[in-house]
């Protein structure tokens, strides 16, 4: 199934700030209402402290993750990160009160619950010395997590926590290696800054790629590394689709590109699959790592696109798990000795038919 790569994130991030929100909730119920030399939880439990329980989860994950939305959409990347950070907590904290104030307003008012003065005066006083502390504590966790799960991989840091990758093991994968053409003279035309510029704007491009379930693997200079299950890569042609995708989305933005740098980015790929060792290495610094041919194989085919003048080189045996349909069009482009290879390949140039 495809979704919206806006709506894919978007989900995502709610979803985080909602499993935050809750964990944190029943943390701070535990802090605040529990005595455990006198009464158990369960002693806490009515109606209306469960009613105020969800309440207080569903408006702050809700609340939280919309704006964590909304500052993503319109802030990330035009401002410094310090910048972000200072905005972030000042919006935090105006809408905590905000959401203090309409939470006592919906119980009294709405449901018709009796809030005591003493209360209300009680959590108002408090909300900056603890309640604001709590939850710019508990939205900075939330944010943490998030972002060491984008360095990691989309759902590789629940993998990592468990102990998936501690021991090597074998998996299909599709991989595609993408890289910038005439990446040189771009370099030496546009001066360093420019040039690390202009790829920061093409990899945020890049991001359609999650439309067809594509993970990121690495970033390497001008190049990227995008990887899938095997069944999903296959499905619905989606390793392909992910590349053209890429490139409409750079010509979409053509005006912008040619204003800013002179040129209109142009990469090509190579993709191959198969089967491939994955574990976790390292001890100073932590990785996901892949083994075996199937990832050296994917590299050498993007390297013979210039030679053969070609966007996106595939290899036969990816092609033929592949319903290509009436959209693509595949050229043999014969049989080659990839570099590192004992015995040839049949490799194909693929091209989207235009009109879809």
């Amino acid at each position: 199934m495809k979704y919206s790569r806006t709506k894919y994130i978007n989900l995502n991030i709610l979803k985080s700030y909602l499993i935050g929100w809750l964990i944190g909730s029943l943390f701070w119920r535990l802090l605040r209402d529990t005595d455990l030399s006198n009464r158990s939880l369960m002693d806490h439990l009515d109606v209306n402290s469960i009613l105020i329980f969800l309440l207080l989860w569903l408006t702050m994950g809700t609340f939280f993750g919309l704006m964590h939305i909304t500052i993503s959409k319109f802030i990330v990347g035009r401002i410094k990160y310090y910048q972000l950070i200072v905005l972030t907590l000042a919006l935090q904290l105006l809408i905590f009160f905000l959401i203090i104030i309409i939470l006592f307003y919906f119980l009294e008012h709405v449901l018709g619950l009796e809030v005591p003065r003493s209360t209300i005066e009680s959590v108002m006083n408090s909300s900056l010395s603890i309640g604001g502390i709590y939850i710019l504590t508990v939205n900075f966790c939330i944010g943490f997590v998030m972002y060491i799960g984008a360095i990691v991989g989309t759902g590789n840091l629940r993998k990592i926590l468990s102990g998936k990758f501690y021991k090597p093991f074998v998996t299909k994968k599709v991989f595609m290696f993408i890289d910038l053409k005439g990446s040189t003279q771009l370099a030496e035309r546009l001066g360093h800054i420019a040039y690390s510029k202009l790829i920061q704007d093409c990899f945020r491009d890049l991001v359609v790629v999650h439309d067809y379930h594509a993970e990121i693997y690495q970033y390497v200079g001008d190049e990227a590394v995008l990887t899938w299950d095997m069944d999903i890569a296959i499905e619905n042609n989606n390793s392909i689709k992910a590349f053209f995708a890429f490139q409409k989305r750079l010509m979409d933005r053509k005006t912008y590109y040619m204003t800013q740098y002179g040129a209109v980015p142009d990469f090509k790929a190579g993709l191959h699959g198969g089967i491939i060792t994955m574990t976790e290495i390292g001890e100073l610094k932590r990785d996901i790592a892949y083994h075996g041919d199937t990832i050296n194989t994917a590299a050498r085919l993007q390297g013979e696109c210039n030679r053969l003048n070609v966007k996106l080189l595939i290899s036969e045996t990816l092609l033929d798990s592949l319903d290509l349909k009436a959209r693509f069009k595949s050229t043999l482009m014969g049989e080659m000795q990839l570099r590192g290879k004992n015995a040839p390949i049949n490799v194909y140039a693929l091209e989207e038919i235009s009109g879809f």
